[in-house]
């Protein structure tokens, strides 16, 4: 059974998964091939079905010595990704509303964007940190310019596709320098840099 305690929070994988892992061995195609879980279901509300969700994602074989390095590496992932999200989505919103802060409405279609184009990124990074526990250098950086762009990309979509008044681009133009600025001198990205052996030094967005 795989554990790991993150931030105070006992996690533990899920029993189909640790059941895979126990009989792998006896499966020689296992060893060749990444295999894939496939995670689906419906999303609820209220007893009534929403959607259905369906993805699917690799497993990837590690030596129990290396888990929970391993898997401290892709939460520090996880969290620089969640926050690029969160930096994205708050600064769409700034661009689009004069206060988002109050703004009510469904924007998880930004979020859905975020994942859907970051996800092959993420899992390549996956696979080239787990021979190593920690990420590379390179790796890490490859994985940060990704999420710069995806964030940069998504703001563009949305809130530049319509010139609209020279007001309004003024505040859209404001909006996209702050996440520019986020992107690559923020304090969370800063301290992915020097976690990550990235080299510090002034970038041009």
């Amino acid at each position: 059974m795989l554990w790991l305690i993150y931030e105070g929070i006992l996690q533990r994988c899920a029993s189909v998964v640790a059941h895979f892992y126990a009989v792998s061995d006896m499966f020689a195609e296992a060893k060749r091939a990444i295999p894939q879980l496939w995670v689906f279901g419906y999303d609820m509300d209220n007893m009534k079905a929403r959607c259905w969700y369906s993805s699917s994602m690799p497993l990837f074989t590690m030596p129990v010595e290396k888990q929970e390095d391993t898997l401290r590496e892709i939460k520090q992932l996880q969290a620089i990704s969640n926050n690029a999200l969160w930096h994205c989505r708050n600064q769409i919103k700034a661009a689009w509303f004069d206060k988002p802060g109050d703004t009510k409405g469904d924007t998880s279609f930004i979020d859905t964007a975020f994942w859907q184009r970051s996800e092959a990124a993420f899992f390549t990074t996956v696979a080239a940190l787990i021979p190593h526990a920690q990420c590379p250098p390179e790796v890490a950086k490859t994985w940060l310019q990704a999420l710069r762009n995806i964030c940069v990309d998504l703001f563009d979509e949305y809130a530049l596709s319509e010139l609209g008044n020279a007001r309004s681009m003024a505040k859209r133009i404001q909006a996209r320098q702050a996440l520019v600025g986020w992107l690559y001198g923020g304090k969370e990205i800063k301290a992915f840099m020097v976690n990550h052996q990235i080299d510090v030094k002034k970038e041009i967005a």
